[in-house]
C-alpha cells in the first residue's frame, strides 16, 4: 500500500471567522501492465529512461472545514509515465562501488480522473488544483519508488547477474571459471567493465610452472555506439590456459605416422 499526505490539516481563515480546515489524499494499488527500460550510455553516468504503460491507482480523499466536510473516492488513469534517470557509477577497485542516482525527471501522458463532482467542487473552493495535485501524487510515488530500488539493482546485476561461475569441460576433467567486475568506466560509446578473473582446474595433472604473459598493451576500444565491452587482464587469461592445461586439455597423442615414424611408434 503506497500513501501520501498531500496537505496536512491547519488553521485558516474563513468567511465565519477562524476555522479549522484540513485536506488530505490516500492512493493505493498501483498497477501498470508494462515497463520499458532504455540505457543510453553517457560521459561518466547512464541515463535510464523508465517508461510505465496502462497505469491506474485508487485514490480517496476528504476536504474538511469546521463548519462541514467533503469526502471522494475513485481511480486515476495514465496512458504513460515515464521516469528519466542519471546514474553515476562510482565502480573501481579501490572504492566502495557505489551506484548513485544524480538526478530525475518525470512526465506523464493521457492522465484522467474520476472525480466526484462535490469532492472536486470543494476542493477548487480552497483554491487547490485537483488535477495538478493527484498527477505530482501519481508522478512522485513511482519516481521515489525507482529511485529507491534502481540502484540497489543495478548494484545486484552487477556483483551477480554480471559475474562468471561457470565449471567448463575439459577432456575428461573440468575447470571452475570465477570472476567479477571490478572497474567501470562509461562514456557516450558505451560501457566498459574490466573483470578480474580465476580459473581452477578440478585436478592438477602436471606440476606448476611459471607462466607468465608480459606486455604492454592498450585497452581494446569499442566500436558500434552504445555497446558493452568485458575486459579481462592478461594474467586472467594466462590463468584459464593454463588451468586448462593443468587438467590434461592440452595432452594429447600423437600417432607415429604423424612424425615420420611407422604406425606401431607412437
Amino acid at each position: 500500500m503506497l500513501f501520501r499526505s498531500v496537505l496536512s490539516e491547519g488553521f485558516g481563515p474563513c468567511p465565519f471567522g477562524f476555522c479549522d480546515v484540513g485536506i488530505y489524499v490516500n492512493a493505493w494499488n498501483p498497477y501498470f501492465s508494462d515497463i520499458q527500460a532504455v540505457v543510453t550510455p553517457q560521459e561518466n553516468s547512464l541515463m535510464v529512461s523508465f517508461t510505465m504503460s496502462d497505469f491506474r491507482m485508487d485514490w480517496d480523499g476528504a476536504a474538511r472545514l469546521s463548519i462541514g466536510s467533503y469526502t471522494g473516492q475513485g481511480v486515476m488513469y495514465a496512458e504513460t509515465i515515464r521516469v528519466d534517470m542519471t546514474l553515476e557509477l562510482d565502480w573501481t577497485r579501490e572504492n566502495d562501488r557505489v551506484v548513485r542516482v544524480l538526478g530525475t525527471q518525470v512526465s506523464s501522458a493521457g492522465v484522467q480522473y474520476d472525480f466526484d463532482d462535490v469532492f472536486y467542487q470543494a476542493m477548487s473552493s480552497f483554491g487547490l488544483p485537483l488535477d495538478a495535485i493527484m498527477t505530482s501524487m501519481m508522478e512522485s510515488t513511482f519516481e521515489e519508488l525507482l529511485i529507491n530500488k534502481v540502484p540497489r539493482l543495478t548494484y545486484e546485476m552487477i556483483t551477480e547477474d554480471a559475474m562468471i561461475d561457470a565449471q567448463v569441460p575439459v577432456a575428461n576433467e573440468s575447470v571452475q571459471l570465477t570472476g567479477h567486475v571490478v572497474n567501470i568506466k562509461v562514456n557516450p560509446q558505451g560501457l566498459n567493465m574490466w573483470y578480474d578473473l580465476f580459473a581452477e582446474p578440478s585436478v592438477k595433472l602436471h606440476e606448476e610452472l611459471d607462466t607468465r604473459w608480459f606486455g604492454d598493451f592498450e585497452s581494446p576500444q569499442l566500436g558500434d555506439s552504445n555497446s558493452a565491452l568485458a575486459l579481462f587482464n592478461l594474467d586472467g587469461m594466462n590463468n584459464v590456459l593454463h588451468s586448462v592445461w593443468q587438467a590434461g586439455g592440452l595432452d594429447f597423442t600423437l600417432p607415429g605416422e604423424r612424425l615420420g615414424l611407422t604406425p606401431e611408434i607412437t
